[in-house]
């Protein structure tokens, strides 16, 4: 929220200039209808020499009597954040703490990465009101997203001159990828429930498996399970006995290259691209696993170590915030150097990228390929 106080308010509003005001059209029409009048009436051109004189003595007075700029306020009420591609609104507040009404002319123009309609509105605001209003906005850009300043023109009512000033300077939109925090919340608690609906009926394939126990060996087990040396040492048959595991980690490895920065639908394909990340490292979280990031173009951008715990996901969405946007070719060899080098624990890799062509595929599972022997 942006809300100056009075006393800052007149240094912000302090930069102002002079623009033609309502009264001013009325003082060119007067001068037109006199200068009509001249031909009809021969007499009056004598006196026409007196119009510029007349003019600056109602134009220094306009000058002195400018409006009290101390005391309109200007305020944004901006959410603390918002998210990539879905729509959302600020309120726009002009305060006259003055005695008198003022003719108002308010222009609020949304920033390039905003889609929306700005506003180009005027009314008279009477003594004590406040004039409010919603600016609908649709955000196309991750990161920190400045707003212009509020352009604003004030006058008295039949005022000659009208007062250009700006405010609400400073002001900014945090934009986050991903997804609010409701819809978040719903995916979580649907995942739980079929999680709670699976251990008992789903059976799971590809899974990794970690040994449990060794226990006698009962009919039905699996021959394949039967461990022969445990079983020559204690004369009967042994089988081992796995769990699934649960506590694995996971890299979620996320190309920010150049084809990355392809824009589809207003939205590049990496801003995209981090919805589904933070889904899946939010039910991983969820799930009691260790969740880790890697963001890499031509080199590694960002690298969050594996941890456990949901205090996890802000940190990622906090580094995809901030990640640059993709301007340079992606190394997927250096990428997979960086993973070699810093986790030598066997994970699960989850690589998020793009490609045109098969040549760039192949060129991809060439470079991925030494990532098998471990992960």
């Amino acid at each position: 929220m942006a809300s100056p106080s009075r006393d800052s308010d007149k240094d912000r509003l302090a930069r102002h200039w002079p623009l033609p005001g309502p009264g001013i059209w009325t003082l060119a029409l007067l001068g037109l209808c006199y200068s009509l009048l001249v031909p009809i009436f021969p007499f009056l051109g004598a006196t026409w020499y007196w119009l510029p004189i007349a003019l600056v003595a109602i134009l220094i007075p306009a000058w002195f009597l400018r409006p009290p700029f101390g005391q309109i306020e200007m305020q944004r009420e901006l959410p603390a954040s918002v998210t990539l591609g879905r729509k959302n609104s600020y309120l726009l507040r002009v305060h006259n703490h003055s005695a008198r009404p003022l003719r108002l002319r308010l222009r609020e123009v949304l920033p390039a990465s905003f889609e929306g309609e700005s506003l180009a509105l005027s009314r008279v605001l009477p003594a004590g009101e406040t004039w409010s209003m919603e600016i609908a906005f649709l955000p196309l850009e991750r990161g920190r997203v400045d707003l212009p300043p509020t352009g604003l023109a004030v006058s008295r009512m039949s005022g000659i001159l009208a007062w250009r000033i700006e405010s609400c300077i400073g002001d900014h939109i945090a934009v986050q990828p991903g997804r609010p925090a409701g819809e978040l919340k719903v995916l979580l608690s649907h995942f739980q429930s079929l999680m709670e609906v699976g251990d008992r009926h789903i059976p799971r394939s590809g899974t990794d498996w970690e040994f449990d126990c060794m226990r006698e060996y009962v009919p039905g087990d699996d021959l394949r399970r039967i461990d022969w040396k445990a079983s020559a040492r204690r004369q009967r048959p042994m089988t081992r006995q796995f769990r699934e595991e649960r506590n694995s980690e996971i890299l979620l490895a996320l190309d920010c290259g150049r084809l990355m920065g392809t824009v589809v639908d207003g939205i590049r394909k990496l801003d995209l691209a981090m919805t589904p990340l933070l889904d899946l490292a939010a039910i991983a979280l969820r799930r009691g696993e260790k969740v880790g990031l890697l963001a890499f173009d031509d080199r590694p951008r960002v690298h969050l170590p594996p941890r456990s715990g949901m205090a996890q996901l802000g940190r990622i969405q906090k580094a995809l915030a901030n990640l640059p946007k993709g301007e340079r070719p992606t190394s997927f060899l250096r990428a997979v150097n960086e993973l070699e080098a810093r986790h030598r624990k066997r994970s699960l890799v989850l690589i998020f990228t793009d490609f045109t062509d098969e040549i760039s595929a192949s060129e991809i599972f060439r470079s991925l390929s030494a990532l098998e022997r471990r992960h």
